[in-house]
């Protein structure tokens, strides 16, 4: 209806992040304290019928830090530069702290309708960051549970390593990613018993990229790399649909997923100018993915695809046509 439904509120907190919501109102965040940095971020487990809050733990005691990865850490630079030339006079600075801080310890990135949480946590050990993949299960009382080792086992290393997990489905189905030997790898596990997962199919970057899961559904997945061409940042996104045996209508247990097309190629056909960076932000479960956008001219626009019938609209399009109306008093 385009109003506030609920504020949700917790006192000595400066900043608050939203992570994901699942259908029963079930919702997870991170909020950033008043002090000075280093930031002190905790993270939550809310219902939007609820003041009941959860504080989501990690399972170590070390003192978190942002990752190590050289790669990841440049991109941030590239970005920093950019707030700072975009917004001179200290304010993209400050928005960029604001926004990528090393204060951002458990990132709660997922939560299925069960109530599962999956996500990150950044450590320190040794004066080395180093980022865990940890799982806050309902049926745990979700206590943290991290499962870096049998992710990075199955990607290919027993080495400590940078582990994240992007997303949690409702048969506790996991993406994950590790850095492997200086390669950044994403797999999709499929859940078997107890506190057990197998990798069913992965995808790995050349040396000096960076390979990522943005969003993901039951049907949909999409693949991303971010690497360094000409000096910057480029990131291709790929979308895979999960294939299923047509005979038995059971899904394919190996490699179950297969490529159908790049994000970017289709949505430059709806935009004038070249689009210079490109990033997809969610997928509902209608299989329609949102994502951001600018080129030369344009310091931000939208864009939503149907992944089913490849139909793309352009928010700035849908404004200027009249079928996106602004709400009164807002100016874009």
């Amino acid at each position: 209806e385009g109003k506030i439904i609920r504020y949700m509120f917790i006192e000595k907190y400066k900043y608050g992040y939203f992570y994901d919501m699942n259908e029963n109102g079930d919702f997870t965040t991170q909020y950033i304290a008043l002090n000075d940095y280093p930031l002190d971020g905790t993270s939550y487990l809310h219902n939007i019928d609820s003041d009941q809050v959860i504080e989501l733990k990690s399972p170590n005691d070390s003192l978190p830090l942002a990752s190590s990865s050289l790669l990841k850490n440049e991109a941030l630079l590239k970005t920093k530069e950019y707030f700072e030339t975009l917004i001179p006079d200290g304010i993209g600075t400050e928005i960029f702290e604001n926004i990528h801080s090393v204060g951002e310890q458990i990132s709660p990135k997922s939560i299925n309708n069960n109530g599962d949480v999956a996500g990150s946590v950044y450590l320190d050990k040794n004066g080395v960051g180093f980022s865990i993949g940890v799982l806050w299960l309902a049926s745990n009382e979700h206590k943290p549970l991290d499962i870096s080792t049998i992710i990075a086992c199955q990607l290919g290393t027993f080495e400590e390593t940078d582990v994240m997990i992007y997303s949690i489905d409702d048969n506790r189905n996991i993406f994950a990613g590790a850095d492997i030997k200086g390669v950044s790898k994403v797999g999709y596990f499929e859940y078997v018993s107890g506190n057990q997962w197998k990798l069913k199919q992965s995808w790995s970057s050349p040396k000096n990229s960076y390979t990522y899961t943005p969003a993901s559904n039951n049907d949909y997945v999409v693949i991303s790399r971010e690497e360094y061409q000409g000096g910057g940042m480029v990131t291709h996104n790929f979308i895979y649909q999960k294939k299923k045996d047509n005979r038995l209508g059971r899904l394919i247990s190996r490699n179950p997923y297969t490529y159908k097309f790049e994000v970017e190629d289709l949505v430059q056909d709806f935009v004038d100018e070249e689009i210079l960076s490109l990033w997809v932000q969610g997928i509902n479960k209608d299989n329609e993915i949102v994502g951001g956008f600018h080129t030369k001219n344009v310091f931000l626009d939208f864009f939503t695809i149907d992944l089913d019938t490849k139909t793309v609209q352009i928010f700035s399009q849908l404004a200027d046509t009249g079928l996106v109306v602004y709400p009164e008093g807002v100016r874009v």
